[in-house]
């Protein structure tokens, strides 16, 4: 696979002078893409603006970021780079819907409304996971792990505000964890779909019809893995902030069998959804990577060891199998949020960012 190097630029003066970073400066070349975007989208607004750091992405998956220039030159009124990013976006793969849906607004800082509506319309299936394949620490009895307390400081931050919350906004909050999380979509995803998490504040500017679920599955204790700390606590606590901050109808599976978490599933994939309805689908508890198969997977109450050469078993949830359950429910905008050591791994591979 030919990778490209997405490498962010800054002017040296741009803290003290955003505008030096300028869209006219963005370059586009064989094996190199040099681009700077905000790495929140409340873009024109902001006096400092924050840009996102150097990673490696392939070349099939420029589409996304190309759409996001475009928004960004389309909201600063650049016409010339309003024509260059959308030749590019649509070079990469973008639609002309897609095209039309970015460029859709204002044509200044876009609105919690605009936003919404537009994000509304398109397939989301996003996920965040607290580890690639490396340990991730449960934490001291009666606290919460690293990744699930900086889960609940992000939801604190933004129910106070009058924005919304995305995944890359949480992922900003986590990417500093060791190891570090990994973020990314999975199945039919589009492109510009986002999963947004609005606060009964930042509602009241919305007006929208649209649900919010919340599915959590923890696991404290196991038949045949070591017994955890802090599982059940981490669900209930971000289940509390969620229903109580963002109107969420939750529910906590706790220390659910294999069975009792595709039946959960299941239960889920059988409902009817609106199309501004959103699900979060949230486990907490042990994790596995089969390093033979390239795979993670979601260990169950009732999961056994893995006992043979490939590392794996039927008593455990392959991501594979979670992906392609979660793709196929008739909820528009689902998002994926795995603190399951080691076990971020497998299908979701192929589209990390």
């Amino acid at each position: 696979m030919e990778y490209v190097k997405k490498r962010v630029t800054e002017d040296r003066n741009s803290k003290q002078n955003p505008q030096a970073a300028r869209i006219d400066d963005y370059d586009h070349r064989e094996g190199d893409f040099v681009f700077v975007v905000p790495k929140e989208f409340r873009s024109l607004q902001q006096k400092e603006p924050s840009f996102i750091k150097a990673e490696e992405v392939r070349a099939e998956d420029l589409k996304t970021p190309f759409l996001q220039a475009l928004e960004f030159a389309n909201q600063a009124k650049n016409e010339a780079a309003v024509t260059k990013f959308r030749e590019l976006a649509k070079r990469h793969g973008a639609t002309d819907a897609e095209i039309d849906s970015v460029l859709n607004s204002s044509g200044s800082a876009v609105t919690l409304a605009e936003l919404y509506n537009r994000t509304a319309r398109l397939i989301t299936r996003r996920f965040l996971a607290a580890s690639a394949k490396g340990y991730v620490p449960d934490g001291p009895p009666g606290q919460h792990s690293p990744f699930s307390e900086r889960f609940i400081e992000f939801l604190r931050i933004w129910s106070s505000s009058d924005q919304v919350g995305d995944p890359k906004g949480l992922f900003s909050h986590l990417e500093n964890l060791m190891p570090t999380p990994i973020v990314g979509w999975f199945g039919n995803n589009e492109s510009v779909g986002d999963f947004l998490f609005i606060s009964n504040k930042a509602g009241s500017a919305i007006h929208r019809k649209g649900k919010d679920y919340a599915l959590l599955i923890a696991t404290d204790n196991y038949q045949n893995w070591p017994r955890l700390n802090n599982p059940i606590h981490d669900a209930k606590t971000i289940a509390d902030d969620l229903r109580s901050n963002y109107g969420f109808e939750t529910e906590i599976l706790q220390n659910p069998t294999k069975d009792e978490i595709v039946g959960a599933l299941r239960k889920y994939r059988d409902r009817k959804y609106s199309d501004e309805d959103q699900l979060l689908v949230f486990f907490a508890g042990h994790g596995y990577y089969s390093e033979e198969l390239k795979e993670g997977f979601i260990v169950a109450a009732d999961s056994a060891k893995s006992d043979n050469t490939l590392g794996a078993n039927e008593s455990q949830l392959s991501n594979t199998m979670l992906a392609k359950i979660l793709d196929v429910m008739p909820c528009k905008h689902i998002f994926l949020v795995l603190d399951t050591g080691s076990g971020g791994r497998g299908a979701l591979d192929e589209r990390v960012r």
